[in-house]
């Protein structure tokens, strides 16, 4: 019975984890860089590339590339309360495919963090 929790303890804590990880809302006010990589998740884009700039007071314009980088799509950014946002596409396509016009979702806690590629260290 004692080897049996000792081996469920740290599952429960990996997906405790990594639920807090993709649940958890965004800390603090909405800057550009997480702005920027919930967009960029949420159209199918790369979040390493491209930027958003405040243009009003809940109103943003973001660029996002896709994964090879040549072409931008822009989009209008509207925050509806202090984590969600909702996207209109105003010109551009990504990767020659077309977007969606509207895309609509929230930021979370994983946006605030830098995204760092696989086989790199933290340090």
């Amino acid at each position: 019975m004692f080897v049996l929790f000792k081996l469920i303890k740290p599952l429960v804590l990996v997906l405790a984890l990594g639920a807090a990880y993709f649940y958890v809302p965004l800390v603090g006010d909405v800057s550009a860089k997480p702005l920027h990589r919930g967009v960029a998740a949420g159209v199918g884009g790369v979040n390493d590339r491209g930027s958003c700039v405040k243009r009003g007071t809940k109103t943003w314009r973001c660029r996002v590339y896709a994964d090879d980088g040549f072409q931008a799509a822009t989009y209008t950014v509207r925050m509806i309360d202090s984590r969600c946002w909702s996207a209109r596409l105003i010109n551009g396509q990504i990767g020659g495919e077309p977007l969606e016009q509207r895309k609509r979702s929230c930021l979370h806690a994983r946006d605030q963090l830098p995204a760092v590629p696989l086989g790199a260290s933290r340090i």
